[in-house]
């Protein structure tokens, strides 16, 4: 549906009926997310905490859940908790409030609003709506944040990634962040991008045995068992396979497009995110040795989305001038590495992604698959693997 409208809106220009789908779509996203049952890793994680661990509002106490304990989010919990709701309570409100602020992000940055719904789809909305819970609601924020930075509004910029902190402790980092808002893919961009390789080499010799602190829930003891005995934080890099989809694709296809906007678009309102965009490349260089990285990219995969999708209807529309069935497959066989590697091995190949969303599972039904669960059960960090299904 999402690439029948991108070609129908984006791509031919129609408006008719566009902002009725655009919210069917945010209506559609919400829903899925909002109604999934015991999707993603982090779920039943999030389900024990919910039903074991957090206070009913009466109990609640900012001295317990202070401000790297992600208060608000517990607050969200405790709020539901009080009134008598289920997790998927948790799960509505938490899939509307990020998805109705980056839908809002992808109208006010992009012209391709539905490309960049497309790729949103199948690079980060099940990892921010199933995994992530916390982390994501953080994400959302700063994305505005971000703006007013660059707009020189201090104040409301860092209310933000205040107001973000206290629902992830690694927001933190983004305080700092803005001292890198000048850079640019020229000379002084590309020495950055290069010494990023190394500094990832630096954190690994000298915070190896620290990143739990890139955490922020359980105990010290235990964040310290977890990471040195994962094969995910307790070893660096990767094969090239996984060099290949998280860092030298994505590097390709994001300059290639920034570069091409530079040339023949100099108007365009991506070039206002560059600074963004050269950020997330920083840390896929700092990645490459030092992988919990990752949680920061995370942090600009959005502007990815925008790079991603402005280079797909670029393509198209430049080949329209030939022919309109040849634009659309030169375009897909262009693409094909990235949108291969996007889909298949994320969701298929990989050890990581493939079994927690698939099949899904609506609260409606609550069907447990004996497959996922035995693969939940499996993994370490997964401490509430067993949660009655009436309890949700």
């Amino acid at each position: 549906m999402l690439l029948l409208f991108s070609i129908h809106y984006d791509i031919n220009g129609e408006t008719k009926n566009k902002d009725f789908w655009y919210n069917m779509m945010l209506v559609v996203f919400i829903l899925i997310a909002g109604l999934r049952w015991r999707l993603g890793v982090d779920t039943p994680n999030y389900l024990g905490f919910f039903y074991h661990k957090y206070p009913t509002l009466d109990h609640f106490s900012f001295e317990e859940y202070g401000i790297f304990q992600s208060p608000f989010y517990v607050l969200i919990n405790s709020f539901v908790k009080s009134i008598g709701g289920k997790f998927f309570i948790v799960q509505l409100i938490h899939a509307t409030i990020v998805n109705a602020l980056i839908f809002k992000y992808i109208k006010r940055h992009s012209s391709y609003i539905f490309t960049c719904l497309f790729f949103y789809a199948i690079t980060c909305y099940t990892y921010f709506n199933m995994e992530i819970m916390r982390a994501s609601l953080s994400i959302a924020i700063c994305l505005f944040a971000n703006d007013y930075i660059l707009d020189k509004k201090w104040w409301r910029g860092y209310l933000l990634y205040l107001l973000a902190l206290m629902f992830h402790p690694q927001t933190l980092v983004m305080f700092i962040l803005p001292l890198l808002f000048f850079l640019k893919f020229d000379k002084k961009g590309i020495a950055i991008l290069i010494g990023a390789m190394f500094v990832g080499i630096v954190l690994n010799k000298m915070l190896q045995d620290y990143m739990f602190l890139f955490e922020g829930e359980d105990t010290i003891e235990d964040k310290i068992s977890t990471y040195t005995e994962s094969e995910k934080y307790g070893s660096q890099g990767g094969n090239i396979i996984f060099l290949l989809v998280n860092i030298c694709f994505p590097f390709i296809y994001l300059i290639t497009d920034l570069l091409y906007i530079k040339k023949h678009d100099s108007n365009s309102r991506l070039l206002r995110l560059e600074p963004f965009l050269m950020l997330g490349l920083m840390f896929l260089m700092i990645r490459i040795n030092f992988n919990i990285a990752y949680r920061y990219i995370d942090y600009y995969k959005l502007y990815f989305v925008f790079f991603y999708s402005d280079l797909f209807v670029k393509l198209v529309l430049n080949a329209m001038k030939l022919d309109k069935a040849l634009a659309y497959v030169r375009s897909i066989v262009i693409l094909f590495p990235i949108l291969f590697f996007l889909c298949f091995y994320n969701y298929i190949y990989s050890k990581g992604n493939g079994y927690r969303y698939y099949p899904y599972n609506s609260v409606i039904e609550r069907k447990v698959d004996k497959k996922k669960q035995k693969r939940y059960n499996n993994i370490a960090s997964t401490r509430y693997p067993h949660i009655n299904r009436n309890e949700y």
